[in-house]
């Protein structure tokens, strides 16, 4: 796992990248970028703890390999087809308490 300042500097490239621009990408563009307020993203990097629900939410919707961020891996940032979204009432949960009341939802014993 890369610490954060390398997460932040691959950020920068990728947002430099994407506004096609030879600005400075400061840390408030990544805060922004990742919808965070530019504090949390400075406490964030002084604890040293990447914001990891921000930065796959970020690579979800910018359609980014998360891996490429997170981890050494020597694979260009590729582009991945996000999967379609799920369309309310298309998906149920159902909660069991125990295990073995889903074994007799199942019809199985243990």
């Amino acid at each position: 796992m890369n610490e954060f300042r390398t997460i932040l500097i691959k950020l920068k490239e990728i947002i430099k990248q994407q506004l096609q621009t030879d600005k400075k990408i400061l840390d408030k563009n990544i805060a922004t970028a990742l919808n965070i307020k530019p504090s949390a993203l400075a406490s964030y990097k002084k604890r040293d703890k990447p914001p990891y629900q921000a930065l796959i939410t970020y690579c979800h919707n910018n359609r980014l390999d998360v891996r490429k961020i997170l981890f050494d891996e020597d694979v260009p940032i590729n582009n991945y087809l996000a999967p379609e979204p799920i369309e309310v009432d298309k998906v149920r949960v159902k909660y069991f308490r125990s295990l073995e009341v889903y074994a007799l939802y199942l019809g199985k014993r243990f």
